[in-house]
């Protein structure tokens, strides 16, 4: 997992209302997106363990999402998760 470069894909964007946060194998947040903003780009993952991705209302309401990991070499989903998400 160290050194491996992912891609945060937006597919489908919420309205305000919905944050996705990475934490590291520490618990330190490597970046927190409000949905609406579109695709976070690429990022390294910098250590070996497991990383927390958490998908969270910003008010009342969440609105619907879809979003996907990719490896940033090759846009493919992660074979670790392997699976879009959409809420």
């Amino acid at each position: 997992m160290a050194g491996e470069q992912l891609y945060f894909d937006t597919i489908s964007n919420a309205y305000y209302t919905t944050q996705a946060t990475l934490y590291n194998p520490n618990g330190i947040k490597l970046f927190a997106r409000d949905l609406s903003n579109g695709d976070y780009g690429s990022f390294m993952l910098l250590e070996n363990g497991n990383y927390n991705f958490v998908i969270d209302r910003v008010n009342a309401s969440t609105d619907s999402y879809s979003f996907r990991i990719a490896d940033r070499n090759s846009a493919t989903p992660c074979k670790q998760l392997a699976i879009t998400f959409s809420g």
